[in-house]
């Protein structure tokens, strides 16, 4: 599957290179820098022995953008490296390379496909978006996405995408895992019963392999998004989940000699369902914006054994302070819960909040700087434990359109 994924990946590669076409709507190449300092006094998220230490990135990068009346490409390139002023065996150098195409076959069809590798290295590098730390090895993330959606009638529409993902770790403490994704949208504008509302049906399966565990992950949902007015809109889809879970154990057999028992390894079979389902809904004026979103579902658990039950909150709120200054504030909640695939030495069940204000600063019309500061806190059912972390960020960042 990396080799693929490589092959999709050098296919969106060229579009953006390509000479601009006659009908070219929008053509950009911008290399850009950032010189980040941060310091944490909990670089490893642990519960006592707490080390801090200050993290200095310098990330230089490239962007590129083509549009044309029927294609939609983009590239972003991006290399961080990363140093430690207490622990120099920590330094690495991080790198993020990602495209996306979009092709319009007709008025009523198009296709699109997005591929990305990342490698990196940080104890936090998941937080934000799962709850979930590891410690500082080497991970290299593939991911990789096609589909295509379809005009079925004026107000029906219809999407079908494939995705794969892949997280490796240079390091026997973590777990490896793939996973591939088919999921099938059908949508319907409501504006005949409900103004300005799409309501749509969504199906998915999803299978996640470790080197001990496979778990599919079937689910179906009924939804809707609307926009309320010109400042308000909202989404929800809802429905169930089941999953079907292999994994490796060991257990005890009794042998011919009285008292002595053999572990012998065996693989098990377990079934679950619940509820799925994600809401949300956001606020935008001249001023202000701000977003709220719920999230429920079976997601992997980047380096562990087996998947969890993820509950999740998100939320964000922003302000433009001045035409060059802005203002935003954001949070996030996550419950980790090892599924039924997990064996007992793997167990999660973790509840993380983070927290972060942050302001950004337009000094130029290339130039921009912000700070922020980041409280994170992990509360380890299994081990009974409390770890808190806080971050403090500055960022200076640096841009240039070469053309456009």
């Amino acid at each position: 599957m990396p080799q693929m994924l490589y092959c999709s990946a050098l296919l969106l590669l060229l579009p953006p290179l390509l000479p601009a076409s006659a009908d070219a709507d929008e053509r950009k190449v911008t290399p850009v820098i950032a010189l980040k300092q941060e310091y944490s006094d909990n670089l490893f998220f642990t519960d006592d022995d707490q080390e801090s230490d200050f993290i200095s990135t310098v990330s230089p990068g490239l962007e590129m953008l083509n549009n044309t009346e029927r294609w939609k490409t983009g590239l972003k390139l991006r290399l961080d490296s990363v140093s430690y002023a207490d622990n120099s065996d920590l330094d690495s150098i991080d790198q993020d390379y990602s495209g996306s195409l979009r092709y319009a076959v007709s008025p009523l069809a198009n296709l699109f496909s997005s591929a990305g590798y990342r490698r990196d290295s940080r104890v936090d590098r998941d937080f934000t978006e799962t709850g979930l730390v590891t410690n500082a090895s080497t991970r290299d993330q593939y991911r990789a996405q096609f589909g295509g959606d379809y005009a079925l009638s004026e107000i029906v529409g219809m999407q079908l995408q494939y995705a794969y993902a892949e997280d490796a770790y240079q390091s026997g403490e973590y777990v490896d895992y793939q996973s591939h994704d088919v999921t099938w949208t059908i949508s319907r504008d409501l504006s005949a019963y409900l103004a300005n509302t799409v309501g749509r049906l969504n199906f998915g399966v999803t299978e996640y392999e470790t080197e001990d565990s496979q778990v599919t992950n079937y689910t179906g949902t009924i939804g809707a998004e609307r926009k309320l007015n010109e400042l308000y809109s909202y989404f929800v889809d809802f429905g169930m989940h089941y999953t079907e879970s292999t994994f490796d154990a060991m257990r005890l057999v009794p042998t011919a000699i009285p008292s002595m028992y053999l572990l012998v390894p065996y693989e098990e079979e377990t079934q679950g369902s619940g509820v799925t389902g994600r809401a949300g809904v956001s606020y935008q004026d001249e001023l202000n914006d701000g977003r709220l979103s719920f999230s429920h579902d079976v997601q992997a658990a980047s380096g562990r054994n087996g998947t969890v039950e993820r509950t999740a909150v998100q939320a964000s709120a922003g302000r433009r302070l001045t035409e060059k200054s802005r203002a935003t504030f954001s949070a996030g909640y996550a419950i980790n819960k090892s599924t039924d695939d997990t064996q007992s030495a793997d167990l999660t069940d973790e509840k993380s909040l983070w927290l972060q204000p942050k302001i950004t600063f337009a000094l130029t019309d290339e130039i921009t700087l912000e700070g922020s500061y980041n409280y994170a806190l992990i509360h380890d059912n299994v081990a009974d434990t409390d770890t808190d972390r806080n971050l403090v960020m500055l960022r200076l960042g640096f841009k240039y359109p070469l053309f456009e």
